[in-house]
């Protein structure tokens, strides 16, 4: 052994202590479990980052401290990292003191009742010492120690604990006065992963399974072998944990698989000292510790396969008994998975997640590289908040009420205030008043605001009877209350006047001036109305105009519809009677051809007149000559009629030679007429040659 501190640096004594450190900075703040509201199912647990200042959960440098194990003692939290330092806190991470032991990481911790400390390093060194003394005692070995473990009762007349490591023996350690005896409880099985003491028992952990130790019998009470040679580098890979949940039931973690062994007090019919209660093996995580809590039993784990890409951890909380109604094989032991808000795992790290309980308050503390947490049981307080956030306030209000000594930030005011203030968003006026009426007596304040959100939205009138002693409110709202009366419930507002007068609830001068304004008010209102009468009857009256204009519209509108229907048919009569004059043309102009045809040259001797005639021009100017120039487009025109014969012959006859008197049978006595009176027009104008 060697005795002394030569080897250490202390900072800060425990007579000065440095000054505690304030909240937690914007960019890293604590954070408590937030409710789900679409989760039917309320937490049972809440959570608050632990913040210090050694650990960083931000920056990714390979060289910065990280923690690496964790002990809980009845008053602080000591934390060793990796550059070999220990770090002793308050619970909300003020920093106590500092010791740095090794430039090596520190492997494990161990806490006794009396505020002592065991810290075992991972070049082969233990420390002991007090809190609040300036001793450390130091024992090297020649190989890593990776656990420690004190007595439960250390102190100064009780100099005892265990060590283990890479050495592979298990040594109970008793410091004398002058001298230290070293005894060998195990060896040749293997590493000693990890040891725990509780009373007269011990346990610990190495390559052939978990044992447990009885100083009283100083014999061994059991063994419980975990892991096949198969599977034996699983023992490797994973941290085992070990806790003792009271003085004779030890709770195992290790891999896949969780054991719940008993010790008994004495031996049982088959003469043994304990027996496994519960055993889950196989499971579908990875534990990374495990502890008591409340009556049930917390296991923080990750996944299998947690590799590519990581998850962070998950806290899950275990009842082992198996209830009498329901069948094993449907028995679900876990009660709630909380997937936690730390930094996702890197499998090579695994064996720095510690999960430990307060021995004396109801709180768990979680330790990875870079945080800490702290877990708690929802409070009353937490399921009142959880009941409010879901909108169930008159569930809420009747559980604090059954407990009104839980509440601690909330109370029952607040509870029915924020109760009210919902019923008023839903328009539940009448349920609102009933509730400020039953628990607002002493709450003249929150009563006034009620009263005002009432006068706002116009609902004051859902008030049976303004309160005047309890609770007694502000004059002003007494005066605010009357003007609302003055205005909308005359009858009322007497009533108030005369009821309040003599106990001096308003002021008069103020109500006979508001009276006064509102008379004022009363007048200017009959006058707008007036005004607003006046304007009405104009726009009537302009209606009534529009009205008119718009049926002289409709009816002009209809003329033209009418006019333009006329115009339309006798369009159509034109063009009927306009083909029916080509059809006459075209048989004129075929008959007048077959009469005109030359005949043979006479011999006579008197004097013959010969005429040259050029082609007659289309028939269509014909027409267009004889209807005019303005008349309408022919049908020819427009291309629905045929065109008209346009290769006749010339038109020639000689000048008083006889008509076709059988042709002109065939016309009317109206078409001879319209021939003879048209006939210049209907054929083209030609020259005459005289012979």
């Amino acid at each position: 052994t060697d005795d002394g501190m030569s080897a250490l640096q202390t900072r800060d004594s425990p007579c000065s202590p440095p000054e505690m450190q304030s909240l937690p900075p914007e960019s890293d703040p604590p954070i408590e479990e937030p409710f789900d509201e679409e989760d039917d199912s309320e937490p049972l647990l809440k959570y608050q980052y632990i913040q210090t200042d050694f650990l960083d959960r931000v920056s990714d440098q390979s060289d910065i401290e990280r923690a690496t194990c964790m002990t809980v003692g009845c008053k602080y939290l000591m934390v060793g990292t990796s550059k070999g330092k220990l770090h002793i806190t308050d619970f909300q991470g003020n920093p106590i003191k500092t010791i740095r032991f090794s430039p090596f990481p520190l492997t494990d911790l161990s806490v006794s009742e009396h505020d002592y400390v065991g810290v075992a390093t991972n070049d082969g060194h233990v420390y002991v010492l007090n809190i609040f003394d300036e001793e450390i005692i130091k024992f090297s070995y020649d190989r890593p120690i990776l656990t420690v473990a004190l007595h439960p009762l250390y102190s100064d007349s009780n100099k005892k604990f265990v060590l283990g490591g890479k050495q592979k023996r298990l040594l109970c350690v008793s410091k004398g006065r002058f001298r230290s005896n070293q005894n060998e409880i195990s060896a040749g099985d293997g590493d000693i992963f990890c040891c725990r003491w509780r009373g007269s028992l011990l346990a610990w952990a190495n390559d052939s399974g978990v044992h447990v130790y009885d100083f009283d019998r100083e014999a061994m009470l059991a063994t419980l072998p975990l892991f096949s040679e198969a599977n034996g580098a699983v023992k490797q890979q994973y941290m085992c944990n070990l806790c003792w949940c009271d003085d004779r039931e030890l709770l195992i973690g290790w891999a896949d698989c969780i054991i719940l062994y008993r010790v008994f007090p004495q031996p049982d019919e088959n003469g043994r000292f304990g027996r496994t209660i519960y055993e889950l093996t196989h499971l579908p995580y990875i534990v990374l510790g495990v502890a008591p809590f409340n009556g049930l039993y917390a296991v923080l784990s990750t996944d299998h396969d947690n590799q590519n890409p990581p998850e962070p951890p998950a806290l899950r909380l275990l009842s082992l008994e198996i209830p009498a109604d329901t069948p094993p094989d449907e028995w679900n032991p876990e009660l709630t998975v909380d997937m936690l808000d730390m930094l996702p795992i890197d499998p090579s790290l695994t064996k720095y997640y510690r999960l430990e309980a307060n021995p004396v308050e109801m709180r768990l503390y979680m330790l990875s590289p870079k945080d800490i947490i702290e877990v708690t049981p929802i409070e009353m307080d937490d399921h009142i908040c959880w009941l409010l956030s879901q909108g169930r306030y008159a569930e809420a209000l009747t559980d604090a009420q059954k407990c009104p000594s839980e509440l601690k930030t909330l109370t029952i005011s607040t509870i029915v205030e924020r109760y009210i203030n919902t019923l008023l968003e839903e328009q539940e006026y009448t349920r609102a008043v009933e509730l400020a009426d039953e628990y607002m007596a002493d709450n003249p304040d929150s009563y006034e605001r009620i009263l005002r959100t009432l006068m706002n939205k116009g609902k004051l009138d859902v008030v049976p009877e303004i309160p005047i002693e309890r609770p007694r409110m502000s004059q002003q709202i007494y005066e605010s209350v009357l003007s609302v009366f003055m205005v909308e419930d005359p009858a009322r507002f007497h009533r108030c006047v005369e009821s309040w007068m003599h106990l001096e609830l308003f002021d008069p001068a103020v109500i006979i001036e508001q009276t006064h304004e509102v008379t004022k008010l009363v007048d200017e209102l009959a006058r707008i109305r007036d005004v607003q009468g006046r304007l009405e009857d104009r726009l009537v009256q302009l209606n009534r105009i529009t009205n008119g204009n718009i049926q002289s519209i409709h009816s002009i509108q209809k003329s033209i519809l009418d006019e333009e229907a006329l115009l339309q048919e006798r369009y159509l009569e034109v063009r009927s009677e306009l083909a029916r004059l080509h059809k006459l043309q075209q048989r004129y102009l075929l008959r007048l051809q077959q009469h005109t045809e030359p005949q043979p040259t006479s011999t006579t001797a008197h004097t013959t007149e010969t005429h040259t005639c050029t082609d007659p021009p289309p028939p269509q100017a014909s027409l267009s000559q004889l209807l005019g120039e303005d008349a309408m487009p022919s049908p020819v025109q427009q291309g629905e009629l045929p065109p008209p014969y346009h290769d006749e012959p010339p038109l020639c006859h000689e000048g008083k030679e006889p008509r076709d008197t059988a042709a002109d049978d065939d016309l009317d006595e109206d078409q001879r007429l319209f021939l003879l009176e048209n006939l210049p027009a209907l054929t083209h104008p030609h020259t005459h040659t005289h012979t």
